[in-house]
């Protein structure tokens, strides 16, 4: 017998706790960290380009959550801009 659909209830109940627990990831780390799209406007290139520079081993990043977005920490994108110590 095949399991049932869930319900919209339930969905949505899961996707609050899975929401919770990425956030919850992002404390553990005790940094902030900052998306694609947000590190390529403060570096002032285009989005596609950032993630040559992910992909190439250029920039460290980190994969958060089940769907595993790329996040960038604070210290990262500080030495990128040439603020932080290499």
């Amino acid at each position: 017998m095949a399991s049932p659909v869930p319900r919209t209830s339930q969905l949505r109940s899961l996707a609050s706790v899975m929401t919770h627990r990425q956030s919850e990831s992002l404390a553990i780390l005790g940094t902030k960290h900052f998306s694609v799209s947000e590190c390529s406007a403060a570096l002032g290139i285009d989005r596609s380009t950032f993630r040559r520079y992910l992909h190439g081993g250029l920039v460290q990043f980190t994969r958060i959550g089940v769907r595993g977005r790329i996040r960038v920490s604070e210290q990262e994108l500080q030495r990128l801009l040439g603020k932080g110590t290499v």
